[in-house]
């Protein structure tokens, strides 16, 4: 590929430390609970489902499951995880705990596909496949099964199935894999013919985590007449929120004294992050909202700090009345920079943050959209200040947003979908010929 490419997956599986099933009762009582939190946590509680819609879910997951006497932990992770991703938020997920046996089952693995100018925010266990290598298996699972019982919960569709042949697209760089939740893992990769085993683990990390730029731009085509903007990561620290202005700026100086007037802004695989006004303020004049309204749900303060800091039971915070809402009304004023052309490059796992740059760039009729829908739901998506439940019977624990970000995109069009393209590129697993197509496309924009 030409171009740097962060490709962030949440892989969410589950594990127990001493047992890989649960009886039907204790499954029961977990499904209970978990759709009993979610709906206490959110007192109006879905972007797209209903309570009503969540109960009749969890009642045809029961009725699937009554004739069993036990249920494996992978099966109630699946369906815990059905519950949870069926809220439609951009940030859900079902985890297994890091204090628990990793011996069991390798997941939750956070996977992030890194050339050497990616981005690494924190210390997890590295492991180097260098070009050519492939990964047979992890913890003693086989590489194409993680990808068959994982799911993408990032995703444009809310679970869709990994795809692991995306996955395993070549480079000319060394791609350094990150495992998240930090504890021991053990991965055999196949190097020129030989299976080599490695072991990696978090308490052998440096101290400090290894940051790298995590954007750049070149000039494109055959005519090298196209800016192309990368962004893997939209910053969220200090440092690289004034890197990343300083980058902005100095780009944008380029593509003015190269008099460039077609701009590609590849997002492609962007997890999100937070400052996106730091790009999208220099291709507008007007004022645009990132977040307004957050709406803070019945429990939000005394839910997450009482149970998680105090020890207090889940009952007693629910007695607790909520003290006030949270709002926050962040505005952002446009200062056109540049009057030129913009294409935003997006895929599935374009989400979070970099899916609300997408559909800000798409309401404001700011450029087009091109390649596939993007993740991260364009529609009330879900984001700041996060809940988890742990479930003790089986060591799952829930992970959902408590915030909706009610003006953060678009509310009318494509509910329950990302920020659709104006331009359709269907995504290749050979070379980045979604690339490639948008570049001719605009070549041949500029003939007529």
């Amino acid at each position: 590929m030409k171009c740097s490419l962060f490709f962030l997956m949440f892989v969410c599986a589950c594990q127990v430390a001493h047992s890989q099933k649960i009886s039907r009762k204790e499954f029961q009582e977990e499904i209970e609970i978990a759709v009993l939190v979610l709906t206490d946590v959110h007192a109006n509680p879905f972007a797209f489902q209903t309570e009503e819609g969540l109960i009749q879910l969890k009642d045809s997951i029961l009725h699937e499951h009554n004739s069993k006497d036990s249920i494996s932990v992978l099966t109630a992770f699946q369906c815990y995880a059905n519950l949870v991703s069926s809220i439609k938020c951009a940030h859900s997920g079902a985890y297994r705990t890091k204090e628990l046996d990793s011996t069991i089952h390798p997941f939750p693995v956070e996977i992030k596909i890194i050339e050497e100018k990616g981005f690494i925010a924190r210390n997890y266990p590295v492991l180097n496949l260098f070009t050519g290598d492939q990964i047979v298996s992890i913890n003693n699972i086989a590489w194409k099964s993680i990808f068959v019982k994982g799911k993408n919960l990032h995703s444009s569709d809310g679970d869709s199935p990994l795809n692991g042949a995306l996955f395993e697209r070549r480079y000319n760089l060394d791609i350094p894999i990150i495992l998240g939740n930090p504890v021991d893992f053990k991965a055999v990769t196949l190097h020129d013919g030989v299976l080599v085993e490695s072991d990696f683990d978090a308490s052998r990390m440096a101290a400090s985590p290894r940051i790298c730029q995590s954007f750049n731009f070149c000039i494109v085509g055959a005519d090298k007449n196209i800016g192309l903007i990368k962004v893997i990561n939209f910053p969220s620290d200090e440092k690289s929120i004034a890197d990343f202005e300083k980058f902005c700026m100095k780009t944008l100086s380029k593509l003015e004294r190269k008099k460039i007037k077609d701009v590609i802004i590849d997002i492609r695989d962007n997890g999100g992050g937070d400052r996106i006004d730091l790009l999208l303020r220099n291709f507008t004049s007007t004022s645009f909202k990132l977040m307004s309204s957050t709406i803070d749900t019945s429990n939000l303060t005394k839910y997450s700090r009482e149970l998680v800091f105090h020890g207090t039971t889940y009952e007693n915070v629910l007695k607790t009345p909520a003290k006030s809402q949270l709002a926050r009304q962040v505005d952002f004023q446009g200062d056109l920079y540049l009057d030129i052309n913009i294409y935003v490059l997006v895929n599935g796992r374009t989400a979070s943050a970099a899916s609300h740059f997408a559909s800000l760039v798409k309401e404001h009729d700011l450029g087009k959209i091109a390649g596939t829908e993007t993740g991260g739901r364009a529609a009330g998506c879900n984001g700041n200040l996060y809940c988890s439940y742990f479930l003790s019977n089986s060591g799952i624990e829930l992970h959902f947003p408590l915030m909706v970000n009610t003006y953060a995109v678009d509310q009318v069009d494509n509910p329950n979908h990302g920020v659709f393209p104006d331009i359709i590129i269907k995504e290749e697993l050979s070379d980045d010929l979604e690339l490639t197509k948008l570049i001719e496309i605009i070549n041949k924009h500029n003939m007529h």
